[in-house]
């Protein structure tokens, strides 16, 4: 440890050591007393304890389950105005704190009907939101983020409560929401604002998560931000600062940048070593210094950062270094019962990550086992996994990687498709889990889905040669010529090798002798596209889905009953998006998920000539009732009056067996041109 280190240290545990008993005693003294009077049903005096407690700042410290629910058993109807005011907003706080939300719903639906109480607009908005927060853990997120939005809109908040709007938010959205990602942004400024940069940096983090699988680059420059705003010696900030050091390590480590990872994950040990209990944060700093420095080749700081590991490992009684070595010894000398012990400790010990690397090795060197047991080893402890709360875990990848090996072995690819882009989506900055599934969707001739899978891994990870060669043999393979010939021009250029620049060099050919032409990439540039010319390749598309792919958006449940696959509606959008890329190559621009007011609109495209046309897909049938697929016109209308443009078309993915093709517009809006197309994917015809 630093010298920098070692005094900051020092003077940390002076402090707590210095204010610690006398603080907690004078806390446990405020809350035996309001208990004590709870108990006696003196009310009264609960009050005037509570408020005591309130006024000399200890009340927040002092709430436990025990004083939340002597809170809840003082009797209110006697009470003053003011004093239901203080007992309800102390209950609401207790609640928020512990987060015991359902025990806080009462208090807050009361204090908000209570004709007796005024509450400031700032007052209200703070129970509005703790009930909305309440709601969200009961499950109604759609009525909890109506609440937040509305509070976002009044401007004349405080910043601190707008900025806590803001990041409730973005937590309740999923990560990949652009929404999430611009609301968890105003939350951090808004806190930085009301001069909270404890909460900013927390805000900043939920950034950098939205960010971290499609912009790792992105989520790094936000951890940085993080480091810049804590200071380094706030005894407060040490926690924060520890957790985004090791974060960026992590970033680091998976952008390949391994020597930076390195020194950040040795500096988050450092900076963890300053606080007390936190030993085994510690030493998963230091373990993640041990895999940055071999991946750099740094063999001399691997091994005196292990010895280090071992020696902290035994003062903790830390046993996950011990657990590691026997995982070594493991892969030089296999034995299956001492595999199988090793995997019934970690299992007993919750150490998940042990679990998996020895279900791993078992499944690698067990001779024992044919391809069929270790599928269902494999299947066995990932069912288990998804069963564990805080899931996904990142070493589900590898298993998955290893559960697809085998299904193909078993002769069906495609199904393995499914396994290894969730792998990805798990790890989604592991390069060879990307390479395994390219190589999959090459192998099966899934090429839409193999360019939609390359132009998002460029866009999370930036260009690089393997992945323009790959992107120009994506364009070229699903036939977009135009846009392929400059890719594989660019591909040329770059040093891949003598083989693969020879092969580049006869796709270029047959692009050329296939009629492709390098076009300007501007939409003006190019004829002008007419409504019907879209509607016409709409209908195309729907007879090429039918025909092709309709039984992609179905899988088998445990009953052999079919069920749609998962998130089929975006698979749909993918194979519209390359669809209309190819047919149109560079005369459409399609945006994806994109903002329109209160919503995001699926696909809005805008063609040379100026055209704009709103796209929404909706699923129907199975479990998609025809009510949802009839609510996409509502939106369409909402979309399109945001958006100043008055076309759409309703794309429903229709697998209802019995009223295929019925229609599910009202034409509520007049105003409005909203084309109904079906696309056939009943399972069965």
């Amino acid at each position: 440890m630093s010298d920098e280190a070692s005094d900051l240290a020092a003077r940390i545990a002076a402090a707590v050591r210095a204010s610690a008993v006398e603080l907690a005693a004078e806390i446990k003294r405020a809350a035996d007393d309001i208990k004590q009077a709870a108990a006696s049903h003196d009310a009264a005096q609960a009050i005037v304890d509570l408020r005591s407690a309130h006024d000399r700042g200890l009340l927040t410290l002092a709430f436990t389950p025990e004083l939340l629910d002597a809170l809840k058993a003082i009797d209110i109807a006697a009470l003053a105005p003011e004093d239901r005011r203080l007992l309800r907003m102390s209950i609401i706080s207790a609640s928020e704190i512990l987060r015991r939300w359902s025990s806080g719903r009462e208090a807050a639906d009361s204090l908000l009907a209570d004709a007796e109480i005024a509450l400031s607009n700032q007052d209200r908005a703070v129970v509005e939101l703790f009930r909305a927060c309440a709601m969200q853990q009961a499950g109604n997120v759609e009525s909890a983020l109506a609440v937040f939005r509305r509070i976002s809109r009044d401007e004349t908040l405080p910043a601190e409560t707008r900025a806590q709007t803001w990041h409730n938010i973005s937590i309740a959205l999923p990560a990949d929401s652009t929404e999430a990602r611009e609301a968890a942004h105003r939350a951090a400024d808004a806190f930085l604002e009301a001069g909270s940069k404890i909460d900013a940096a927390r805000s900043l983090g939920r950034l950098a998560q939205c960010y971290r699988a499609d912009n790792p680059t992105a989520a790094l420059d936000t951890i940085n931000r993080i480091l810049k705003i804590l200071d380094p010696q706030s005894v407060q900030a040490v926690g924060f600062r520890g957790s985004a050091l090791h974060e960026s390590a992590n970033l680091l480590l998976s952008l390949r940048r391994s020597r930076e990872a390195f020194d950040r994950a040795i500096e988050a040990a450092q900076t963890r070593a300053a606080l007390p209990g936190r030993d085994r944060q510690q030493l998963d700093s230091l373990y993640l210094a041990i895999f940055a420095a071999q991946d750099a080749g740094l063999t001399a700081e691997a091994d005196t950062v292990t010895v280090q590991v071992n020696e902290l490992a035994q003062k903790y009684g830390d046993d996950r270094s011990a657990f590691a070595q026997r995982l070594t010894e493991l892969t030089k000398s296999y034995s299956s019962a001492d595999v199988q012990t090793l995997v019934a400790e970690a299992k007993e010990r919750g150490l998940i990550d042990i679990e998996a690397a020895a279900t791993l090795i078992r499944v690698e060197l067990d001779t024992a086992l044919n391809n069929e047991a270790k599928t269902e080893v494999l299947e066995d402890l990932l069912v288990r996994l998804r069963e564990l709360r805080g899931g996904p875990f990142q070493i589900e990848s590898p298993l998955l990687v290893r559960l697809a090996t085998f299904v193909i072995q078993a002769g069906d690819p495609a199904r393995a498709t499914g396994l290894l882009r969730r792998a990805h989506e798990i790890d989604p900055l592991d390069r060879d889990t990307f390479g395994r599934l390219y190589q999959n969707l090459c192998d099966t001739q899934a090429w839409p889905e193999a360019l939609v899978t390359v132009e998002r891994e460029i866009k999370r990870v930036g260009e690089s040669p393997g992945l323009v060669y790959l992107h120009a043999r994506c364009l070229y393979e699903v036939r977009e010529l135009n846009r392929a010939l400059p890719r594989l021009r660019e591909a040329a250029k770059l040093n891949v090798g003598k083989p693969v620049h020879g092969f580049i060099m006869s796709l270029i050919e047959r692009a050329i002798e296939g009629g492709a032409t390098e076009i300007p990439t501007s939409l003006t540039a190019s004829s002008a596209v007419s409504l019907e010319e879209v509607t016409e390749s709409l209908r195309n598309f729907a007879a090429f889905v039918s025909a092709n792919k309709r039984m992609r958006f179905w899988s088998r449940d445990s009953n052999d009953k079919r069920t749609w696959r998962e998130r089929p509606e975006q698979f749909g959008q993918d194979l519209l998006h390359t669809y209309l890329q190819a047919n149109f190559s560079g005369r459409v621009q399609v945006l994806e998920e994109i903002p329109a007011g209160a919503g995001r609109i699926d696909v809005l495209l805008q063609f040379s000539g100026g055209l704009t046309v709103m796209i929404e897909l909706k699923m129907c049938g199975g479990t998609y009732a025809s009510t949802y697929a009839a609510s996409g016109e509502q939106q369409l209308s909402h979309y399109m009056a945001n958006r100043n443009t008055h076309l759409g078309v309703l794309l429903v993915l229709d697998g209802r067996i019995r009223d295929y093709g019925n229609s599910v517009l009202t034409g509520a809006d007049p105003r409005m041109t909203i084309q109904e197309l079906f696309v056939d994917l009943r399972p069965e015809v």
